[in-house]
């Protein structure tokens, strides 16, 4: 019986040993559930934090984007300024070119400079050539009226001359029998005719055609009255 209550004293004292150990575990546990959900809390406020500053970074990245894409808009509307105020001063460069030039050619028509108004003539037509979109503008138009005035002066004037020179050759031809005497007239006319040629092609194909069809009845015209 002795041994009995030995035993049973044992037990109860390994009873109160494992009833020790699971307190201490169940306070261990408890105490590590805490930090745990301590840790879980830190980790939820990090991940906040970093979500809110990946937010704030993505709003900046767009506020970015939006002046990089309106500092490009701007830089395109400068450049297409740009392009378009070149554009308007080539153009007017070119008009005042046009009008100077169209100014000295009128000149030299009524002179019947041939030489020098060939030279120019094509000049003028590769400058009037730039206008063709903006015959509608007034300006353009009345200088466009002009040159083709002075066109026609310059064509009347070259005709009258091949004109007088073919009378002139036949009247030589008329008399060949006898001495000619050349006038100054005749002589003015024949130093003009080379420049008169020189027109004729700045002229265009039409003229040179005319040219060459008045001539060419002129002189058959004497075999036809034959």
């Amino acid at each position: 019986l002795s041994k009995v209550d030995s035993s049973i004293s044992q037990l109860r004292r390994k009873i109160n040993v494992v009833d020790s150990s699971i307190m201490l575990a169940i306070h261990q546990q408890s105490a590590r559930g805490s930090q745990a959900r301590q840790e879980l809390a830190t980790a939820m406020r990090a991940v906040s934090e970093l979500t809110t500053k990946v937010a704030d970074i993505k709003r900046k990245a767009a506020q970015s984007e939006g002046m990089v894409q309106e500092i490009c808009r701007d830089i395109r509307k400068l450049d297409n300024a740009k392009k378009h105020l070149t554009s308007t001063i080539t153009t007017l460069r070119r008009l005042a070119m046009l009008v100077s030039a169209t100014d000295q050619l009128e000149t030299l028509a009524e002179k019947r400079s041939y030489v020098d108004a060939a030279n120019l003539l094509g000049a003028v037509n590769e400058l009037a050539m730039h206008f063709d979109n903006m015959t509608s503008v007034p300006r353009i138009a009345e200088l466009r009226a002009k040159l083709n005035g002075i066109k026609a002066v310059l064509r009347a004037h070259a005709l009258g001359d091949f004109d007088a020179m073919s009378r002139l050759s036949s009247s030589n031809a008329e008399d060949d029998a006898q001495d000619v005497v050349e006038t100054a007239e005749d002589a003015a006319l024949l130093a003009r005719m080379r420049g008169a040629c020189a027109v004729v092609d700045a002229l265009g194909a039409q003229v040179r055609a005319e040219v060459v069809d008045r001539l060419c009845e002129r002189e058959l015209s004497a075999y036809t009255m034959a």
